[in-house]
């Protein structure tokens, strides 16, 4: 195929392979797909910059799907485009410091789950797109701690994509629940609250559920 970095393979409904990877030295994004005489075909996917840490998924429909770090606007980025379709559709999952990501694609939805920054993790969601020149609105609801690691207690900081009711639970690393913090309606904004452990030192985790 050609040198290259970070592949991402899926396979769709036909058996046809799909594959994206960056090129070396210049962290541009290529797609490549292996035609039936065997031969690759491979061009580039985000033209206007680079792409790095791939991740790739094949929709029923045809809908070759992938998510991307693109180091010049330092933000986690999707891109797609259907069997019939002669250009790449493009959306900001994470606007800042979203790093290495997974993608899956259900029969209704777009599916990411990627590190931030400071190795928070994150999840986000869309409609799966289907028409020309659609780029779907990713939305996620974030949570982290401030600070981390704290003793004994820390502020959970978290986002609300849109109105709907919010869990904020903690659990312990066996997956014991620890306590539930919010469990209620919220408006789309910004919310915090405070945890203070009564527990023994030790790793936990928080989770928001919206709707």
């Amino acid at each position: 195929i050609g040198p290259g970095l970070f592949p991402a393979l899926a396979i769709d409904a036909a058996d046809r392979v799909h594959l994206c990877y960056s090129t070396l030295n210049t962290d541009q994004l290529i797609y490549a797909t292996r035609i039936a005489s065997g031969e690759w075909v491979s061009e580039p996917v985000d033209v206007s910059g680079h792409g790095k840490y791939p991740s790739m998924a094949v929709a029923s429909n045809g809908r070759v799907c992938m998510s991307y770090f693109d180091p010049d606007d330092n933000a986690l980025k999707f891109a797609s485009r259907g069997r019939n379709e002669t250009h790449w559709n493009f959306s900001t999952v994470a606007a800042s410091g979203a790093y290495p990501s997974s993608i899956a694609v259900d029969g209704a939805s777009i599916h990411i789950g990627y590190v931030d920054a400071n190795g928070g993790l994150h999840y986000a969601s869309a409609s799966l797109a289907t028409g020309v020149g659609s780029s779907p609105a990713f939305e996620g609801a974030n949570i982290r701690a401030v600070p981390n690691p704290f003793n004994p207690s820390t502020s959970l900081e978290y986002v609300v994509p849109a109105r709907g009711r919010v869990r904020v639970t903690v659990f312990d690393a066996g997956g014991r629940l620890m306590e539930k913090l919010v469990d209620g309606v919220r408006d789309a904004g910004s919310y915090r609250v405070q945890y203070s452990s009564r527990a023994a030192s030790g790793v936990y985790f928080a989770r928001v559920e919206v709707g």
